[in-house]
């Protein structure tokens, strides 16, 4: 390919735009072709023509139609914040999952920005240390407007060993006759493998490599530290976790679209939980196939759940009332929903209701680790309690010369601070 565009490649290499961007800056990695001409469809050579696997071999940067870049470690609100883009027409690409190379998040996001759509497209970016990550940085060129999600460390940590999904087997699909107990059991904690947050003490503390890779929490601490790749940040906006949470999220979205000039959709349910318990125990497929004169199926969802009007009817008021699931049926199986089976749907669903809230209460009661656990561990271990602070007092560098108040607020991270006074001096 060099060779086959030798001419084209080196009028790009000894022109003056090449000099004042690459060589004069001494970037480390040099487009090979001119970017201005890679976003033109018109010209031979441009991003659509060009296999994603070379254009990152030859140091092309992204293609510059998105409008931001977002940045935020695990335990930050990431999730929720990209719910909330969603209704202001922003699409990310969730290139962190299962993505483990720069170049594999290069393709992800190269194929995004080239694809065709009317949403307003940004790069993400949640975690470090990924290998080629400074070149997958630097290869973002654009210069642009940053938003960075941040939250007080220590709960940060305690929302890290404390994280649950749903359980990998967990029952999806089950009948009037299936054990509810056996359907309800779908919590996974990452940090013991099992229904229950590991125990925190030192022992386990020490022993937990996720807690201790390259002195720990590089996917939470790490916010300065990420910024230094970047060469194109016009301005960033922090957001503290506790500002995506309740009443304050739709003051808080307005700020950010204002912040990156796009347009702010009021008209949405910005209180929503975007990641709970009813996230993880629905959706559930009910088989009612023994009340009814044909195989039958209630997909049963969260009570926000949006669904295709066209596909499903919501029977949920003919059988209970409830605000935290739906009970959903197909058009075309609707004609089935006679008074018998509607009267036994009544009576398993009074059941089922009990059992999910004796669930709820169940999982609200499950003993969950606390930031104080964390100090306390610190205060324990000398080596490493000297160790995360410098670690924090480096990637806070920046927030504390934009947004102190942030920093003020934190409190935990405040009383390790005065501990560490006191212990340290």
């Amino acid at each position: 390919y060099f060779i086959q565009n030798f001419d084209l490649i080196e009028e790009w290499l000894l022109s003056d735009d090449f000099y004042e961007k690459y060589k004069k800056e001494n970037h480390p990695y040099p487009s090979l072709l001119d970017p201005k001409k890679l976003n033109d469809k018109n010209e031979k050579i441009n991003y659509h023509t060009i296999p994603a696997e070379l254009a990152w071999e030859m140091n092309l940067p992204l293609p510059d139609n998105y409008e931001f870049v977002w940045l935020g470690g695990h335990g930050t609100g990431t999730e929720a914040l990209k719910t909330f883009f969603l209704y202001n027409n922003v699409v990310i690409p969730d290139n962190y999952l299962n993505y483990e190379t720069g170049l594999q998040r290069y393709q992800y996001a190269l194929n995004l920005l080239l694809s065709d759509t009317d949403y307003i497209k940004a790069i993400r970016l949640k975690d470090y240390y990924f290998h080629d990550f400074e070149k997958f940085c630097k290869l973002i060129q654009k210069k642009c407007k940053f938003i960075f999600q941040i939250r007080d460390y220590f709960e940060i940590f305690t929302c890290y060993i404390n994280h649950r999904s749903r359980k990998s087997d967990a029952v999806m699909k089950f009948n009037l006759e299936s054990n509810l107990d056996e359907v309800f059991d779908r919590f996974y904690y990452f940090s013991s493998g099992e229904n229950h947050p590991i125990s925190l003490n030192l022992k386990n503390f020490l022993s937990w490599n996720i807690l201790h890779q390259d002195m720990g929490f590089r996917t939470c601490i790490m916010e300065y530290s990420m910024l230094q790749n970047f060469d194109n940040v016009l301005s960033v906006c922090y957001i503290d976790m506790k500002d995506i949470v309740g009443d304050n999220t739709k003051i808080t979205m307005e700020k950010i679209c204002n912040f990156l000039n796009i347009i702010y959709h009021p008209n949405y349910n910005y209180n929503n939980n975007i990641i709970g318990d009813l996230k993880i125990i629905f959706p559930l497929t009910l088989d009612i196939s023994q009340i009814t004169s044909s195989n039958v199926e209630l997909l049963i969802v969260e009570f926000d759940f949006i669904f295709d009007s066209n596909l499903y009817d919501d029977i949920t008021l003919k059988i209970i009332c409830s605000k935290m699931f739906k009970i959903l049926i197909k058009k075309s199986d609707l004609e089935l929903m006679d008074n018998f089976v509607i009267e036994k749907l009544q009576s398993y669903f009074y059941y089922f209701d009990a059992a999910l809230n004796d669930k709820l209460i169940q999982e609200k009661q499950q003993i969950r680790i606390k930031e104080q656990q964390y100090l306390d561990i610190y205060k324990q271990d000398v080596y490493r309690r000297k160790k995360l602070q410098e670690m924090m007092n480096y990637e806070i560098t920046h927030i504390k010369q934009h947004r102190p108040d942030i920093v003020a607020s934190w409190k935990y991270y405040q009383e390790f601070e005065k501990m560490c006074e006191e212990l340290d001096g």
